[in-house]
């Protein structure tokens, strides 16, 4: 494989890093305040950043909220990490991984047993 591309194992690892890290960000309950306050703050602005509010709002709301667009970025920063030091990287996204795995196991379990 190229340099700039990992192999298959690290890319998993790196991909459900990036899904884990925007599921928490974008979609877990635990950031539904920061993500709250973050939305008033765009429509709230001042001056210079006033034009736009309701729409710059709607927009970053949505772009937080999107496991393509943030979800995207989140995969760039971790294949930039790993790029940069791929050891220490692939050791984050292995634990961040797990919780991903757990998570999506808990889910599956709770939807089986219910």
């Amino acid at each position: 494989m190229s340099e700039y591309v990992p192999d298959p194992w690290p890319m998993v690892l790196l991909v459900l890093a990036a899904w884990r890290v925007w599921k928490l960000i974008g979609d877990d309950v635990i950031f539904d305040r920061p993500r709250a306050w973050l939305i008033d703050a765009l429509v709230n602005a001042r001056p210079p950043f006033k034009t736009g509010g309701e729409r710059r709002a709607a927009y970053w709301s949505d772009f937080l909220s999107c496991p393509y667009c943030l979800g995207t970025w989140c995969f760039v920063i971790w294949w930039g990490a790993w790029m940069l030091a791929p050891d220490v990287t692939l050791i984050s996204a292995g634990v961040i991984a797990g919780s991903a795995l757990v998570g999506l196991l808990g889910t599956i379990w709770g939807k089986l047993t219910d």
